[in-house]
């Protein structure tokens, strides 16, 4: 293609761009209209961004020279929970924006700096709006150390009754320290997320969430076949001295351990296997204890296929007083949320097919199904939501 002709076409791009502004504005109010500015200017040119940290990273590459990245992660949700016995029922529909630019002023150095907005289909406000900020420090491709805004969520690899994928939708961004160890072999990631900060006097108390996930490969059979080790630990602390709150201090502990094979097989159908076996511990370390059980373990047991398009999860869960506090809710023997179910003992067997679409580089769409079956009182529960993400980076330098 000639100059003459990148030059008309550039031209052409954004007359049309202007023509949809032009009709955006006509049908926003004034309050969405910065949210409409942010999608034009991306004009559509999306790279398609998993939660993940090593895709992540993947994405982010170290380099010798300075770098300028502007980019909006955008993440669009409806999750329908038709919860009626293993806990309460509920509907999240809404979109979360992340507009950030990142600066690498050195090899070993990045700065992010942005802003997180949630909004709730049905509000008319924002549910959070918040600042993002974070620095990392990369000495080499293994080790990051990283303060602020850290990589969270489902970057930890919790299991699942230990930290629900809901709350990639519904969290603010975590807060506070992070160190990242990863390497082909070992994977090891320890925070601590500052979740309420207080000063003396305030009447509420200081709450913190933070944990150690980490996996140890120790047999890897013809580049395809991998027997991993998992240990996790997570825990959540509300009190503090300072506060003028009269509410008891509370400290609940989780500990995990287990094994996990993969095997990648790349056939042009099925794609990868997954077996996945963990025993779960809970304790309520409390001063005084205010849920229901002091103390529980949970096993975990999981089998999952992933196709071209599509993934089929099968899973079997047994908790026995069992609680975490960033847990899904289904799982939990007791929670602070639910008053209305209290299941001392639970045994689920759940079954998850999934469509997966690329439907650019740009943007993936995702719909899926969970089943829940509860075998000691023969309950039935099910879930189904579709979701869209994308992830644009319109300015490089």
């Amino acid at each position: 293609m000639r100059k003459s002709d990148d030059a008309c076409f550039f031209y052409a791009k954004r007359i049309i761009d202007i023509f949809i502004m032009s009709k955006i504005i006509r049908i926003l109010s004034v309050q969405n209209f910065l949210v409409a500015f942010i999608f034009f200017v991306c004009n559509f040119n999306t790279i398609a961004q998993n939660v993940h940290y090593e895709e992540i990273m993947s994405k982010q590459k170290l380099t010798d020279s300075s770098c300028l990245d502007v980019n909006l992660q955008n993440v669009n949700f409806f999750k329908n929970n038709e919860y009626f016995h293993l806990t309460d029922g509920y509907t999240l529909i809404g979109s979360v924006l992340k507009p950030n630019v990142i600066y690498r002023p050195f090899r070993d150095i990045e700065l992010t700096a942005g802003a997180h907005l949630l909004k709730y289909s049905g509000l008319d406000k924002f549910s959070h709006i918040l600042p993002f900020y974070r620095v990392q420090y990369s000495p080499n491709e293994t080790v990051s150390l990283i303060f602020g805004n850290v990589f969270g969520g489902l970057s930890h690899k919790l299991v699942e009754p230990l930290f629900s994928q809901e709350r990639f939708y519904t969290n603010k961004p975590e807060s506070g320290f992070q160190l990242i160890v990863k390497n082909k072999r070992f994977f090891f990631d320890t925070w601590i997320e500052w979740e309420n900060f207080i000063f003396e006097g305030d009447p509420s108390q200081e709450e913190l969430f933070g944990g150690i996930s980490s996996s140890f490969n120790i047999l890897h059979l013809n580049n395809a076949l991998k027997f991993n080790l998992i240990a996790q630990f997570s825990a959540f602390h509300r009190g503090g001295q300072i506060d003028s709150c009269d509410r008891p201090l509370q400290t609940l502990i989780n500990t995990s351990a287990g094994i996990a094979i993969d095997w990648q097989i790349n056939h042009e159908i099925l794609k990868n296997i997954q077996l996945k076996a963990q025993y779960i511990s809970y304790k309520d370390a409390s001063s005084e204890t205010e849920l229901a059980f002091e103390s529980g373990h949970g096993k975990w047991f999981e089998a999952k296929a992933e196709f071209s398009v599509a993934t089929m999860q099968l899973f079997f869960w047994q908790g026995d007083k069992f609680i975490s506090p960033k847990g899904d809710a289904i799982f939990m023997s007791d929670t602070e949320t639910s008053e209305s179910v209290v299941m001392e003992n639970k045994k689920i067997i759940g079954f998850r097919p999934a469509y997966r679409k690329k439907i650019h580089e740009s943007i993936v769409f995702s719909a899926g199904v969970d089943f829940y079956y509860e075998t000691i009182s023969q309950s039935f529960d099910y879930s189904y939501g579709v979701s869209l993400l994308l992830r644009h980076s319109f300015l490089k330098l």
